[in-house]
């Protein structure tokens, strides 16, 4: 049987989510992505108090939908990309930052730091339209593992920006 290691991510949901909810690996919530999978050497109570703390130093950011892509080898992703201000990308360095505190290991490292690509995945029930603001108001941490079940997702935290 294939042992799975426990994993998160770092997001700014764009729709109202409690924390607690869980859904199926293949139907997110409307979001966008600002840490991508990662392992990490803190406990979960370390990581949300790091979170806490991470959120208490950032600001708001808004910045605009500006077109549609499509990703992953076959190309068959799609998404919509979010413009990558100074500001985006401040906050996007930040929490990586705070996250390399804490022994952190990218699924994807590539996709980090310079690397970092924003985007919202268009979702069967939502997307952000091309030339809508988007507003980087909140920090949630997703377990990628819930109750040691892959095919799940949970919200264990959800921290405002201010």
């Amino acid at each position: 049987m294939q042992k799975f290691t426990q994993k998160y991510a770092i997001i700014c949901l764009l729709e109202d989510i409690d924390e607690g909810y869980q859904f199926p690996s293949d139907s997110w919530p409307l979001h966008t992505t600002l840490a991508d999978t990662f392992a990490i050497e803190w406990d979960e109570v370390t990581l949300k108090l790091k979170l806490e703390e991470i959120a208490a130093t950032l600001e708001m950011v808004a910045t605009k939908a500006t077109r549609d892509e499509y990703f992953g080898p076959d190309k068959n992703i799609h998404v919509v990309l979010i413009e990558k201000t100074d500001d985006l990308a401040a906050t996007h360095y930040s929490i990586v930052n705070m996250l390399k505190q804490g022994g952190v290991k990218f699924n994807g490292p590539q996709y980090s730091e310079e690397g970092f690509l924003p985007h919202s995945t268009v979702q069967p029930h939502a997307r952000v339209k091309l030339n809508d603001t988007v507003v980087y108001k909140n920090l949630a941490l997703i377990d990628m593992f819930p109750n040691e079940d892959p095919y799940q997702r949970k919200v264990l935290r959800i921290v405002k920006i201010k």
